[in-house]
């Protein structure tokens, strides 16, 4: 694989996985500029398909569901939109889709916590078998570069690649393989509660989880936004940061945590930005549509009207 590094995967230094996209389009086409409008849409499109796929395990389902379930009269495009949007996946800058400061707050909580720590996880879950979506968009945020950098020198066989379509899938197992006794500790750096009530709950005869919510998430954002008093409650139940700068900021609330832990860290939303991941995804979906049907600027405003219309989608000047 010229010109680029391949990333651990499934929990070990000796595995080794294929970064590049699965089943994409190889041929090209020139290059479509979305406008601010139409920017705006893909990512409305892209929350409304994200409650119809049953999960993220094959991305392939979003142009299949769209097409499906609203725009029939497609059929026969699917196969050329979907290895185009596959295509358009494969482009996107990840590396400006991590936070502002994440490769700092991350080489600094390294510098600070790493020498204490047992093990660390990069835990992850997405595509990782039909596409491999997940590993390449985790490959191409520069995150292994940054790992491996001299600051990170402490985490050297202590870091852990588990990127799998089911992160939950032998959790036990993954702990197993890196822990000496009964009874460990395990901190949990996630964006979603229901995912650390899930991991608490399967390892509570193995380890003691001590959660820390990644509340500046989307998913974070939005319940401070509707319910503040529920935000408050879940930030202080949950140790809740603001940021990921706050890991090493409150050193002496957090040190004896990370001390002899095994730290398992969630990708996107801590360190990534999951709504502008969403908007990317849906300005691939997007343009895989405008280049596979051939749609000049008048027929892309009727496609995207279209896709408004069926999908009940609610134009932002309208909101």
């Amino acid at each position: 694989m010229p010109n680029s590094e391949r990333i651990l995967v499934g929990g070990g230094p000796s595995t080794l996985f294929d970064v590049r996209v699965k089943g994409r389009e190889t041929e090209t086409y020139p290059p479509v500029l979305l406008t601010q409008a139409e920017q705006d849409f893909a990512g409305q499109l892209f929350l409304e398909l994200e409650s119809k796929v049953t999960s993220f395990s094959d991305f392939k389902d979003f142009p299949k569901i769209l097409i499906e379930q609203f725009l029939k009269e497609y059929t026969e495009k699917e196969e050329v939109i979907t290895k185009i949007f596959l295509r358009e996946l494969g482009l996107i800058d990840f590396k400006s889709l991590l936070y502002p400061g994440t490769k700092e707050s991350l080489l600094k909580a390294t510098e600070i916590y790493g020498p204490k720590l047992k093990s660390v996880h990069l835990w992850s879950q997405g595509d990782v078998d039909a596409t491999g979506h997940q590993t390449n968009k985790i490959f191409r945020t520069g995150l292994g570069a940054i790992l491996k950098s001299s600051r990170a020198a402490s985490l050297k066989d202590k870091l852990f690649w588990n990127i799998r379509t089911d992160k939950f899938a032998n959790i036990e197992g993954m702990l197993d393989s890196v822990a000496e006794g009964q009874k460990e500790k395990v901190v949990v750096i996630e964006d979603s509660v229901e995912n650390i009530k899930k991991v608490t709950n399967m390892l509570k005869d193995r380890a003691t989880v001590f959660p820390i919510w990644a509340n500046y998430s989307r998913r974070g954002a939005s319940l401070r936004k509707n319910n503040l008093e529920e935000f408050e409650r879940l930030k202080k139940e949950y140790n809740g940061i603001d940021s990921l700068a706050e890991i090493s900021s409150r050193e002496k609330e957090f040190g004896e945590v990370f001390k002899d832990a095994h730290l398992f860290l969630d990708f996107d939303g801590v360190l990534a930005n999951n709504e502008e991941l969403r908007r990317v995804n849906g300005e691939a979906l997007l343009k895989a549509f405008i280049i596979g049907l051939g749609a000049g600027n008048q027929e892309r405003q009727k496609l995207v009207e279209e896709i408004r219309t069926k999908l009940n989608l609610i134009s932002p000047e309208k909101n």
